[in-house]
């Protein structure tokens, strides 16, 4: 999230990688600044793709989805501490909520802190949305399975020009 980002100079994206013997190594790769958007409170970045071998993800541009369908969530959850890293929930599709005129997919997959940011992804592996934020208590009452993600789609229009 962009939280602050006055006078930083410098950016990096933190990767896990498998190692040969099977443990995770975390990898820090600099990344440039291309654009934010408080409005959507996400950042651009740009990383040397090539240079460290990464994958770029397909994603959905249609406007195309069921309510019910099953989505997938990665993320680090309690990113920093040492909880879980590289984790992976599934849930459902339950809604397409529109707040601020900012359109976001509601799911039952568990995003918590430290998932803002990683990728929600259809059943055929492709990324449909970023993971922003969650409801934990309305009206007073806390609830669970109120978690949301930015439609992709919607992202890109907002990063439009990189």
């Amino acid at each position: 999230h962009v939280v602050d980002i006055k006078g930083a100079t410098r950016f990096w994206v933190h990767m896990q990688k498998k190692q040969a013997n099977g443990q995770l190594k975390l990898t820090k790769i600099p990344a440039r600044l291309l654009k934010k958007s408080n409005k959507c409170d996400l950042a651009l970045l740009k990383v040397d793709v090539g240079k460290y071998n990464l994958k770029i993800l397909p994603c959905v541009l249609d406007t195309t989805f069921r309510i019910g369908q099953s989505v997938v969530v990665i993320g680090s959850p309690g990113a920093g501490r040492g909880v879980l890293p590289g984790t992976i929930t599934g849930g459902k599709l339950s809604r397409i909520e529109v707040r601020k005129g900012i359109e976001y997919l509601q799911t039952d997959a568990s995003i918590n802190r430290g998932n803002s940011g990683g990728p929600m992804f259809n059943m055929q592996g492709k990324v449909i949305g970023v993971s922003t934020w969650k409801f934990t208590k309305a009206g007073g009452v806390a609830v669970e399975g109120l978690s949301f993600a930015l439609k992709i789609k919607y992202l890109i229009e907002e990063m439009k020009g990189y």
